[in-house]
């Protein structure tokens, strides 16, 4: 039997697979890219606070409902805010330059800035559809009603207490 230079072996009866591993390795560890569109993306999301600066102002977390090959997968979210409408809008997870091997959701996260109290019209962006909803802001909750869609799952987590005021300076 006669064997193709792809397949000789060397001295020691063993393949040579290096070229090839060394290849795929070089073939998966490039710059971060997208990932291809599966055929029913959905989404979870929710609206949280976080502390900055001894300040709370919310943030919008959202991840794929679907596991990643890799746990440091990442979702590009900005959003558009115009006045009390706030558009997110989502991009198609991007696999990350070094792969944590463990499997996770891909996360992305953005700054919804200090909301006051009132109602707010939310809209979810991804892959050309659009999910709505409408938000309520008290001081001591967030609640969340979905108005139109079906490619999202939106939820809210407890309000942070505000901070207590500064102290007033010594005389």
């Amino acid at each position: 039997m006669r064997l193709s230079s792809s397949s000789r072996s060397r001295p020691g009866g063993r393949p040579v697979l290096l070229a090839g591993l060394v290849t795929l390795a070089l073939g998966l560890g490039g710059a971060s890219r997208p990932v291809a569109a599966s055929p029913e993306p959905t989404l979870t999301w929710s609206v949280a606070d976080e502390l900055h600066g001894g300040k709370r102002r919310a943030v919008a977390r959202v991840s794929t409902a679907h596991v990643m090959p890799c746990m440091n997968y990442t979702l590009p979210t900005r959003l558009e805010r115009r006045g009390r409408r706030l558009v997110l809008r989502v991009g198609a997870p991007r696999a990350p330059t070094i792969c944590l091997t463990a499997l996770g959701y891909a996360t992305g996260q953005v700054s919804l800035g200090d909301l006051r109290p009132g109602s707010y019209q939310v809209e979810l962006v991804h892959r050309g559809r659009t999910d709505r909803y409408r938000l309520q802001v008290s001081d001591d909750a967030f609640a969340l009603q979905p108005a139109s869609g079906r490619f999202s799952t939106g939820a809210v987590e407890p309000r942070l207490a505000a901070p207590p005021p500064p102290p007033a300076p010594r005389k």
